[in-house]
């Protein structure tokens, strides 16, 4: 079992997943799913195979409806696997090094077959669609204003946890592109709730959805948009799924963590209102350490 950052072990885990998943009836059960995954997908058994999933529940999340649930749960989202050496794909800024090729693979049912064992897959609750001409402004704006109703009824109720019975809101929901476009990560976006919401939307129209870049006037108003309780807090999270501890001698990474955030996912907010990181950088910093100092 590995966590987003890291490869996990009864000794190294991740609150409670691996010990989930190496429990041995546990193991049975997703050997079962591995063989009935691969016969349904028609893929052989030298072939690599890969099971995202999303762990919730009791202890996991906080303040939303899946933290209620009777037992922590293991939500598969996605399959990938890596196509041989005669697809290899060419090198990129990321990777200078060409290589085997990561292929996403559909996602089937599993009905209630794995239900005994807290596995579950995501597109057995309920789903949205909708369609993207980037082209037209005013499809744009119609998907937009799409994304924002479909999301204020996850935050209103989770669908998910009341298929268990539990009511209470939702954090939001993970866009994924399907048919000529499936597997395509650069088109994939979530959408959250006004109260899960880690940029600060609160002068625009839309809470969940943006067509354009925020229009942002100054460094402080970018700090202000960016730096948000919310995304500081991610920050420990993702520090503590790292296995690392808050204390002093992780400042270093969740400073590291909280920038490469920030440039990462508000790079077009930079590009669109003439800033550079280098203008930021500072602030962020300085917001990262008190924050980080003050939880101490």
């Amino acid at each position: 079992p590995q966590s987003r950052n890291r490869e996990l072990s009864l000794g190294e885990d991740n609150l409670g997943f691996a010990a989930f998943a190496l429990e041995a009836r546990r193991v049975e059960a997703i050997r079962a799913l591995e063989a009935e995954l691969r016969t349904q997908l028609g893929l052989g058994a030298d072939r690599p195979l890969a099971l995202f999933g999303e762990w919730i529940g009791p202890g996991v999340q906080k303040g939303v409806a899946v933290s209620q649930l009777p037992a922590r749960q293991w939500v598969l989202f996605a399959l990938a696997t890596l196509d041989d050496e005669d697809t290899e794909a060419e090198p990129t800024e990321d990777a200078e090094e060409a290589g085997p090729r990561k292929r996403w693979l559909p996602l089937p049912s599993l009905g209630d077959r794995y239900v005994e064992q807290q596995i579950h897959a995501i597109v057995d609750g309920p789903c949205w669609t909708l369609e993207l001409d980037f082209e037209q402004r005013l499809a744009l704006e119609v998907a937009a204003d799409k994304v924002e109703a479909a999301t204020a009824e996850i935050d209103a109720r989770c669908p998910w946890a009341a298929r268990f019975g539990v009511e209470g809101v939702g954090e939001g929901l993970v866009w994924s592109p399907l048919d000529e476009h499936f597997g395509d990560s650069e088109l994939r976006f979530k959408s959250k709730g006004a109260r899960h919401q880690i940029v600060n939307r609160s002068g625009d129209k839309r809470k969940a959805a943006a067509v354009d870049p925020a229009v942002l006037e100054s460094v402080q108003a970018f700090i202000g948009f960016a730096v948000t309780p919310a995304r500081l807090a991610q920050g420990l999270e993702a520090l503590a799924e790292q296995g690392k501890a808050h204390e002093m001698r992780s400042l270093g990474d969740y400073m590291r963590w909280l920038a490469n955030d920030v440039r990462r996912e508000c790079a077009d907010e930079l590009e669109s209102n003439g800033l550079e990181w280098k203008q930021v950088a500072k602030q962020v910093n300085e917001q990262a350490k008190r924050y980080f100092c003050e939880g101490l």
